[in-house]
């Protein structure tokens, strides 16, 4: 350490703030590639603060005419994706509207289905007819789906009068 003539009142003293003193007037302790002094830094912050404005600058610029083709582009497309739009809207009601038909066409033909397919043993539950003439009226019965249903209309003895009547 060198030596200072108006130091030695200090010799062998503590300094009470004296690792704050260090930071303050302390010197750059850093080595290698990144290391930078003060002058280094202010420089550096000036070189980047530019760089930054030329970036910015350029991006307004970019949006600016980014956005102006995009507009036009919008123009010209609006009215044949709104076409576009209308028709799949239209399409699709009418998409549901069908299989809401369809729906319930096949409903009715699952029932159909069912009451044909206990027509047979509910005659055979008759006790006037004899077997035969019980299949008869069931087969003749069966074959058409208006006389299903009016079968299934009648109860008791004029569902069996019903088919007495199918056998003629």
């Amino acid at each position: 350490m060198g030596v200072h003539n108006g130091a030695e009142n200090w010799r062998n003293k503590s300094l009470p703030h004296y690792d704050d003193l260090c930071i303050i007037f302390g010197k750059d302790r850093a080595q290698g590639n990144r290391a930078e002094d003060c002058e280094d830094m202010s420089h550096n912050e000036n070189v980047e603060e530019e760089l930054l404005q030329m970036e910015n600058d350029f991006n307004e610029q970019s949006e600016e005419t980014s956005s102006a083709s995009t507009m036009k582009r919008k123009r010209k497309f609006d009215p044949f994706i709104e076409g576009i739009s209308k028709a799949t809207a239209l399409l699709g009601k009418d998409l549901r509207e069908a299989l809401t038909t369809m729906s319930q066409s096949l409903n009715v033909e699952v029932e159909l289905q069912k009451k044909t397919s206990m027509v047979t043993s509910e005659i055979l539950k008759i006790p006037s007819m004899d077997q035969r003439d019980k299949l008869k009226a069931s087969r003749k019965i069966m074959c058409e789906p208006e006389e299903v249903l009016t079968f299934w209309n009648f109860e008791g003895e004029e569902r069996e009068t019903f088919v007495k009547l199918m056998l003629e």
